[in-house]
Formats: structure tokens, C-alpha cells, sequence
């Protein structure tokens, strides 16, 4: 099916297929009910986006080798009743892989928006 669907609208391209999907979601990051770490009670935790800093290291060897980046409205939650902002460790995981990449392209880079991230 994605070969297809790739055919008919990337010349059979897939990863510009996805890429393409990708950039035309813009659904918001759900609320969910989580538990909450401050409150030590079941709390609802709200969609935020928040700028975020991020240090990428072009040499393993040198950390004066390192860059700060600031990502632009990076998705977090807040719970509702605290206001305790949480961090997904699987999502800045994938963000700072990302970087790395970004990074090497556009040396000089300080700071990028999150949504150029995910396309």
C-alpha cells in the first residue's frame, strides 16, 4: 500500500512520501491523565510547547567543540494543577539525534524551529 501511495504522489519515493505526511500533520499533542511527580496524584497534564536548549557535541574528544541550539516550540505537558512541566525523554532523545544531523548540515546554527525537525 505505501509503495503505491508513493508511486502515485512521490514517483515512488517512499521516505518523500512520509516526509510529506510528516509535514502536513499538524494535530496537536493530546492532554492525557498521567501520574503526577510534585502532586503524588493521578493529575490531567496539558499539551504546552516551550523553547528548549540543547547541546550537541561535533567532537567526541572536545566538549569546546560543543553548540547550543535552542529548539522552538518543542511539545511538553504541564500538569493542571502544579504547573510542573515534563520532559519526554523519548522525544528529546529523537531531538538531539535530529540535531546531530541538522547540525553538520548548517554549522553556525543557533537555533531552529521544531516543526523543520520532523520534516
Amino acid at each position: 500500500m505505501l509503495k503505491i501511495k508513493a508511486a502515485l504522489y512521490n514517483n515512488g519515493d517512499v521516505e518523500q512520501y512520509f516526509k510529506g505526511l510528516l509535514a502536513s500533520d499538524t494535530r496537536p499533542v493530546p492532554d492525557y491523565e498521567s501520574y503526577c511527580l510534585s502532586c503524588r496524584e493521578m493529575r490531567t497534564m496539558i499539551s504546552i510547547n516551550r523553547d528548549e536548549e540543547f547541546t550537541i557535541q561535533h567532537s567526541d574528544h572536545e566538549p569546546k567543540d560543543s553548540i547550543k541550539v535552542i529548539v522552538e516550540s518543542v511539545p511538553k505537558h504541564k500538569c493542571s494543577t502544579c504547573g510542573k512541566v515534563s520532559t519526554n525523554v523519548k522525544l528529546s532523545a529523537a531531538i538531539e539525534e535530529a540535531l546531530d544531523v541538522q547540525v553538520k548540515i548548517h554549522s553556525g546554527i543557533k537555533t531552529i524551529p521544531f516543526c523543520s525537525l520532523v520534516s
